[in-house]
């Protein structure tokens, strides 16, 4: 289901890092509108940092994704915010996803 590491299309690991130490909050909802998940900003930042929140409690991938996916209601993203939360949010979790 969501086994394989996900990226930004277009964006390598390196080019995400670099920008988290700017804007994470407006790159990240630019990547997702690239990636066809645009969106309230805000609302999908929040969803980002609620799951980086969930790592820090300990959740596994598998119960964040599904507690994401059941509040999204859409796998894709779902998918793109898990892997936005680390490269974006809290990159202490990037090898999580």
């Amino acid at each position: 289901m969501h086994s394989q590491p996900w990226r930004f299309p277009g964006q390598s690991r390196r080019s995400c890092t670099r920008r988290a130490r700017s804007r994470p909050e407006s790159d990240y909802c630019q990547s997702l509108a690239r990636a066809g998940y645009p969106g309230d900003c805000a609302t999908l930042t929040s969803l980002a940092k609620n799951v980086c929140a969930q790592y820090d409690r300990g959740l596994d991938l598998d119960t964040i994704v599904e507690r994401l996916d059941a509040t999204t209601k859409n796998e894709g993203l779902s998918n793109y915010i898990m892997a936005g939360a680390p490269l974006y949010f809290c990159p202490k979790y990037a090898s999580n996803s």
